[in-house]
């Protein structure tokens, strides 16, 4: 699928089969290997006609030094890809469950190592070539069900979601420019007690009989003066009366 230069925001073609290169594959030695130690894996002992498991991109290289042939995987038998093509055609709207790296590891086999294949290699590569149209006929239905949130397709390759991911994501972001645009606003109520413009208006309000109203705790008040109570000013005239009569007449106190 060609994608236009303003789309090309994935990775290139290159550069997933520079990362397939990372997963590993089986071959069969040639001659005797020391066990060595690399960054990312460890490479056992290697004997002659005994299987190993290396990444891809040492058995590419130790391909090229004729010092080992290469074992295909299970699904790169030819009945194994007709059976794959075969469900890939009676379910239209499922995908068979393949290797993630499936399309750049076939095209590495197919390129380094065709005379290890146990088919003519120009049979498997139709065949890859039919599964990658029907699977890319499937994914292109698929994206009709798109929408804002989330797009599934389950058992795609890197490849395959790598062709897709710019159309996807253009779109997605289209639909929610849409949704935002046609979802209105809503008008904010307010009850009674929380309209800010009556609390501006509101002026405070004294005698309420709640004693959360008073300055001062009703437990620190004594039991005769609490708010709105009558007092009895009887005994305090008379107390009052009684003082001023010791207090003298003439000029100051006496000393």
């Amino acid at each position: 699928m060609s994608v236009p230069a303003e789309q090309l925001e994935t990775f290139l073609p290159s550069e997933l089969h520079f990362m397939a290169e990372n997963e590993t594959i089986e071959i069969l030695p040639r001659r005797v290997g020391n066990p060595i130690k690399l960054a990312g894996t460890d490479l056992p002992l290697m004997h002659p006609l005994r299987k190993n498991r290396v990444p891809i991109w040492m058995a590419i290289a130790l391909k090229k030094q004729q010092r080992c042939q290469f074992v295909p995987p299970d699904w790169m038998e030819e009945s194994n890809l007709r059976r794959i093509l075969a469900f890939e055609h009676a379910n239209p709207t499922a995908f068979s469950n393949v290797d993630f790296h499936w399309l750049e590891i076939a095209q590495i086999v197919l390129t380094t190592a065709p005379d290890d294949l146990t088919s003519p290699p120009q049979v498997i590569r139709n065949l890859v070539r039919d599964i990658r149209e029907v699977r890319e006929q499937k994914s292109r239905q698929g994206m009709k069900e798109v929408n804002e949130n989330m797009l599934q397709m389950d058992r795609l390759g890197a490849l395959e979601i790598n062709e897709m991911r710019p159309f996807v994501v253009e779109g997605m972001e289209e639909m929610i420019k849409i949704r935002k645009a046609g979802k209105k606003e809503e008008p904010i109520i307010y009850s009674e007690s929380d309209n800010p413009e009556d609390d501006e208006d509101d002026e405070p309000t004294y005698g309420h009989d709640d004693e959360s109203s008073l300055a001062v705790p009703s437990s620190q008040l004594d039991s005769s003066l609490r708010y709105g109570d009558r007092v009895d000013t009887s005994e305090r005239r008379r107390e009052l009366s009684q003082w001023d009569d010791n207090v003298p007449q003439q000029g100051g106190p006496e000393w």
